[in-house]
């Protein structure tokens, strides 16, 4: 069984800024606003709504879901 810390989530975001290290995202569910590390996730632009791929466990700890 895989642990919670494997388990990845989509969010759809509205982009506001790329630092080239992080984007500066809010959560259609949420509304919340926050940075998230490209280390940590990916972003698909080509989508519409933009769509935020990341661990579900982060994003629960950054208020997006």
């Amino acid at each position: 069984m895989p642990s919670k810390r494997s388990e990845i989530v989509d969010i759809e975001v509205t982009l506001i800024h790329d630092s080239g290290k992080a984007w500066k995202v809010t959560s259609h569910i949420t509304n919340k606003t926050v940075w998230v590390p490209h280390s940590i996730a990916e972003l698909d632009t080509d989508t519409n709504p933009t769509i935020l791929t990341l661990p579900t466990y982060i994003a629960e700890e950054k208020e997006l879901v």
